[in-house]
């Protein structure tokens, strides 16, 4: 059973799980999302173009933190990196949903 035995490992390989799961669902989910009327009504050539941002902005965040939260870090500063990574997040989902909703303003 070797490495099995300890619980952190286990959450850790089901917290990747659903981790890898979310994002490959969301990478499979933005075309047709995307290309709905009611959306952005995107023809699928442009909704390829957003996909591949997606995916290199995950590379790039994943390279920056990885850099950033390595075991050396100070716990003030891991604090202050994951509130401003919350912050961006949330401001980030905050401007989609404006643009979702003044793209519908103006379709309608």
């Amino acid at each position: 059973m070797g490495a099995l035995q300890y619980p952190h490992l286990l959450f850790g390989v089901f917290a990747m799980f659903c981790y890898v799961g979310g994002e490959v669902a969301v990478g499979s989910f933005i075309i047709s999302f995307l290309e709905q009327p009611q959306v952005m009504n995107l023809n699928e050539v442009v909704s390829k173009n957003y996909l591949s941002l997606y995916w290199g902005g995950a590379m790039i965040c994943r390279f920056l933190g990885a850099i950033s939260l390595n075991r050396f870090s100070s716990a003030k500063r891991k604090s202050f990196i994951y509130v401003g990574s919350c912050s961006c997040s949330v401001l980030s989902d905050l401007r989609v949903l404006l643009i979702l909703r003044s793209h519908r303003s103006l379709s309608s």
